[in-house]
């Protein structure tokens, strides 16, 4: 009886470790997904400024 409680203990630890390593992988991808998501947005920002800047550059008349 005691190696079946010990059994039942064994595969509840397991069952509990193997749950919280799905939450910790999920939480690394959805901090993956996220920052990937600001990098895009920073990119377009720079984007955005680096036309503005080229603008006023071809904009200016020769001297």
């Amino acid at each position: 009886m005691k190696l079946f409680k010990k059994t039942l203990e064994n595969i509840g630890i397991k069952a509990a470790y193997e749950e919280r390593f799905k939450l910790v992988k999920a939480t690394e991808d959805k901090r993956v997904i996220c920052d990937w998501k600001q990098g895009k947005d920073e990119l377009y920002q720079l984007v955005g400024r680096l036309k503005e800047v080229w603008l006023e550059l071809t904009a200016r008349p020769e001297l």
